[in-house]
This record gives structure tokens, C-alpha cells and sequence, in this order.
């Protein structure tokens, strides 16, 4: 057990992009954000404190608890909320001047209840944290915060840092981003972050390798660096029955993939290969079923989908499959196949092993520990690979049994319960000696 000194630790959370995406569904890194704080909401014996970053005025806003666990479980509607809806107080208060029609009361009324629950709780300074707190990062802060403003009020303030890197997507592929700018902001905000982190967790072993071969190429410095897997929150079916939008759809007829249509996703190579197997098996092929929305550089993939008259009856796109949905897409798939280009982790392929469904994804960055030695993992490249491991599974029953059978007996999940301990556990070990490094100094000045 730890020490009580250490449980008491001081402990700022980050709750920037909860706040800018209030009223967006969770997806990828927000829903890690609010994992990791409910994670220590769940631990009253520790003391914590939440934060904002606001950056008109650069600073960092100090929210109370409950405001923390009102945006940690808020289930907005995107399509019923303003982006941004709690950017900061100076926005909240001009959006209430300016709602004057009566079908906006409503909109006036939700704004309201943020600015009262979130002003009156101060800034963060040397004097409303105290020495030896832990500043955690969990979200991208090259989006959200002014970097510079930020790393420099953590220096004023002496507080360790503790960040979260999830990929290096826009340094390392910087074709798959669509925002020109956003490759620039990324990696500067990495250059700030390798100087002034006290400790960086890496979601996967490749991150964690890219993060380094980035540093060394900059001829920056490497803090300590950790690695910290996600956890695994299967989609739960809320009622027995068939959803409507999956009607069409027999049981175990169908192989499944999951995730935004885009071009790092590489729906391209599934595209060339049911092609050919429409060429090829006719009605005999298995019908190809897509749930994801529609992502950046999506329209020619999407276009040859639909019109291709020897591919369109084999594919089935569901672009706003809910979590029902989901469920039972994957509880009754033959199998799943993600051949995306480049992944942090690649959550598909870790849930596809949880529903007990053999995936065959890619052999590069995160895939290959996204499927803890139970996935193909292929060249994404390769489109004759693909066709083979595919057919496989198809022609081949027998085979895609034992492979379920090998998840069945080796498969292990880990819950966000375990992935929030272990977060907790390196979040208080971070940069001990910062107890002893006075406000206002550099870490390279830092004893």
C-alpha cells in the first residue's frame, strides 16, 4: 500500500476538452479524459482538484467537483448544443446577452447553470495550489490550450507534470490530417512537452517508440517515459431483440468494421478486395458491413461503395450506429478486419477480441498489441494478403473456430477500473522531486 504522504498528494486534473466538447458524444480521447477523472472521483481519500484552461486570458480555471462530475457524465447531443458550449465564462455571458428569441430560453437556461456552477472558484497561481502538485494532462493540449501560456504557468507554479500522449499522427503522418495547420501547433506543443514533463504515458509500445525517435531527431529531451494501456468499455445491448437499423442483416453472415471512414483508415483496400470477390464468388460473397460516420478524404471510397455495381449489393454502411447497434454487430460478425495505416492503439481490434470475434488488422504501429497475439496482422498494403487470410475465414470454417476458441481461453480484458488504478499509481509517483523545486524555476534549474 502507499504511503499516506504520497496518497496525499496533491492532484490537478485537466478538464479542458470535456469542456470544449460539452454536448458531444465521448469518442477516443475525451472518453479517456473522463475515465481517468472518474477514476479519481472515485478516490476521496486523495485530494484533487479540477481545472480549465481558458485562453483568452491564458490561464487555468479551477472548477469545483460537481461542475467535474456534471461534464464527466454529461451525455449531450452534438446536434442540440453549441461547440464550445463552456469555452469560457466571457463566451457563456456574451451567448446569454445575445439569446434573445424565445426559442433559445431554453439554450440561455443550460448556460446559466454552467456559469453559475463554474465561476467564484478562483485561478490557478502559487497561492491556490500548493507545493508539490501534479498537473495531469489527459487530453491534447495542442487543440484546446495557448502551449506556451500553459508550460509557462506550470513553471511559475512548481507543479509536476503528468501527460497523457496518445499518438504522433500529425508529426509522424502528417498526410492524414486534414487542418494545415494542426501539424505545426502539434509539434510544438511535443516540443514544450518533452522539456517541461516530468512523466509521459504512452497508450501503446509504438507510441511510446515514436515519441522517443521524435525527441531524438529534435535533439530534445526524453522525460520519463511510461507506458499506460487503455482500459476497455465493451458497448452494453440495452434491451434483448434486434436493433432497427441491423434488420437486414443475418446472423453470423456478415464480416464487420469498425471506425470513421477516412483515409488513414484505409477503407480503400476493403473496397479492392470485395471487389474482387464480387468478380469472383458472385452471391457467394459474404457481405461486407462499415459502421462508422464519414471522416476526411472519405467521399471517393464512399462514392465507389454505393455505385459500383459489383460491389454495392455486398456492402452495408451504417454511419450512425448506436451502441446497441454496435453490440450486435459484433456479437454476430463472422469476423472483423480493420486495415487502417497507423493507430495509437486501434480500439477496434481490442473489441472485436472482447465480443470473442477474430479481427485481421494491420501489422503496423499499436495493431499488433491492440491484438495481444490473437489477430492477423497483414501489410496494409498488401492487397493479396488480405484476400488470402480473408477467404481463409471464409472457405474454412473449422479455422475461425479454433481462432475463437484461442480468444475464448487466452483473452484477458482490462476494465477501466484497472487502467484507472494504474494511471492513479503513476500519477502520484510522478516527479517527486518537485517538492523541492521552488515556483518559478526551470527544471533544468531544479535540483
Amino acid at each position: 500500500m502507499m504511503a499516506s504522504a504520497t496518497q496525499n498528494r496533491p492532484i490537478l486534473f485537466d478538464l479542458t476538452l470535456s469542456c470544449h466538447r460539452l454536448g458531444e458524444p465521448p469518442d477516443g480521447i475525451l472518453r479517456c479524459e473522463r475515465q481517468y477523472a472518474r477514476a479519481l472521483l472515485g478516490r476521496p481519500d486523495l485530494s484533487v482538484k479540477f481545472c480549465r484552461f481558458d485562453k483568452k486570458t491564458g490561464q487555468l480555471e479551477l472548477l469545483s467537483r460537481s461542475t467535474a462530475k456534471m461534464l464527466i457524465s454529461y451525455a449531450g447531443n452534438k446536434n442540440r448544443h453549441r461547440r464550445g458550449l463552456a469555452k469560457s465564462v466571457g463566451d457563456i455571458v456574451e451567448l446569454m446577452r445575445s439569446s434573445q428569441e424565445r426559442r433559445y430560453r431554453w439554450f440561455r437556461w443550460g448556460i446559466g447553470r454552467i456559469l453559475r456552477r463554474i465561476t467564484g472558484n478562483g485561478h490557478v497561481n502559487a497561492k491556490t495550489i500548493p507545493p508539490g502538485t501534479v498537473y495531469v494532462l489527459s487530453g491534447v493540449a495542442g487543440e484546446t490550450h495557448d502551449s506556451e501560456a500553459l508550460f509557462e504557468l506550470t513553471r511559475q507554479t512548481g507543479m509536476a507534470i503528468f501527460a497523457i500522449c496518445y499518438d504522433l499522427i500529425p508529426i509522424v503522418h502528417p498526410e492524414f490530417i486534414q487542418i494545415n495547420d494542426v501539424t505545426a501547433r502539434f509539434r510544438r506543443y511535443m516540443e514544450l512537452l518533452l522539456v517541461h514533463a516530468d512523466r509521459i504515458a504512452c497508450i501503446s509500445d509504438a507510441t511510446r517508440t515514436d515519441l522517443v525517435a521524435f525527441a531524438q531527431s529534435e535533439t530534445m529531451p526524453v522525460p520519463d517515459l511510461t507506458t499506460l494501456l487503455l482500459g476497455l468499455e465493451i458497448p452494453r445491448r440495452s434491451a434483448a431483440g434486434r436493433p432497427d437499423i441491423v434488420q437486414d442483416l443475418a446472423p453470423r453472415s456478415y464480416v464487420l468494421c469498425v471506425g470513421n471512414i477516412n483515409i488513414r483508415k484505409n477503407h480503400a483496400l476493403l473496397y479492392r478486395v470485395w471487389r474482387r470477390f464480387a468478380a469472383e464468388r458472385g452471391e457467394q460473397t459474404p457481405r461486407l458491413v462499415i459502421a462508422g460516420g464519414k471522416g476526411w478524404h472519405a467521399d471517393d471510397v464512399i462514392e465507389n461503395l454505393l455505385n459500383d455495381r459489383l460491389v454495392t449489393d455486398h456492402v452495408v454502411m451504417i454511419h450512425q450506429a448506436s451502441d446497441d447497434a454496435i453490440a450486435w454487430l459484433y456479437e454476430n460478425c463472422l469476423f472483423t478486419v480493420y486495415p487502417s495505416f497507423y493507430e495509437g492503439w486501434g480500439l477496434p481490434v481490442s473489441e472485436s477480441l472482447a465480443f470473442g470475434r477474430h479481427c485481421i488488422t494491420s501489422a503496423t504501429s499499436s495493431m499488433p498489441q491492440a491484438g495481444f497475439g490473437l489477430a492477423t496482422t497483414l501489410d496494409p498494403d498488401d492487397d493479396e494478403a488480405w484476400i488470402a487470410a480473408i477467404s481463409e475465414l471464409i472457405d474454412e470454417p473449422q479455422a475461425l473456430e479454433e481462432q475463437e476458441r484461442q480468444i475464448e481461453a487466452r483473452f484477458k480484458r482490462r476494465t477501466w477500473d484497472d487502467a484507472g488504478a494504474e494511471f492513479i499509481e503513476q500519477v502520484l509517483s510522478t516527479g517527486n522531486d518537485a517538492h523541492a523545486r521552488p515556483a518559478g524555476r526551470s527544471k533544468s534549474q531544479s535540483t
